[in-house]
């Protein structure tokens, strides 16, 4: 019993390989948008939520490309069509994903603050926008201080964003 446990904790432990990107890695272009109750679309996603979409990017050979200017685009299109047109129009990549992230406070739980964070996430090819696949999901986070705000919550979801968004692209390499 010993020795089983000795093992898994060590295979725990055990450094996991970076994503590398190969380089024949497809460019697929990036646009985010970080929604709240209180700001329409004004910032781009925290630092640890581009780093967990572009590992699952690089992971299925795909070369993130962001494109910067779309936030501001997207205050004036507040449905996923609309945005991912806006995308298409700016995007030279023949990919696109769209990242859509909306946390929201939920309650104060045993002296914790909950967050909901609703994810949109939408892959298409650039001329054919009509079948582009979507998918959203409801993060479940808990914050420790009152103070953290929407940032906060999705950085704190990034862990889980990036093992849904992995199974979201195997499914989708799957069916090109």
């Amino acid at each position: 019993m010993r020795a089983l446990l000795l093992t898994l904790l060590l295979a725990s432990c055990a450094p996991h390989a970076a994503p590398t990107t190969s380089a024949s890695a497809a460019p697929i272009g990036l646009a985010t948008a970080l929604e709240s109750d209180d700001h329409p679309t004004d910032t781009e996603l925290p630092d640890r939520v581009m780093e967990a979409l572009s590992a699952a990017l690089t992971a299925h050979d795909l070369r993130p490309v962001t494109l910067s200017a779309m936030p501001a685009a997207f205050a004036e299109a507040p449905s996923t069509p609309a945005r991912l047109k806006l995308a298409a129009t700016d995007a030279p990549q023949d990919l696109l994903l769209l990242v859509e992230a909306h946390p929201s406070f939920y309650a104060q739980v045993a002296g914790r603050f909950r967050w909901t964070v609703d994810v949109t996430v939408t892959l298409a090819r650039k001329d054919d926008l009509a079948n582009a696949h979507t998918v959203s999901w409801s993060l479940p986070v808990f914050l420790q201080f009152s103070h953290q705000r929407e940032a906060d919550a999705l950085s704190e979801a990034a862990p889980l964003l990036h093992r849904r968004l992995n199974a979201e692209l195997d499914a989708w390499s799957a069916t090109r």
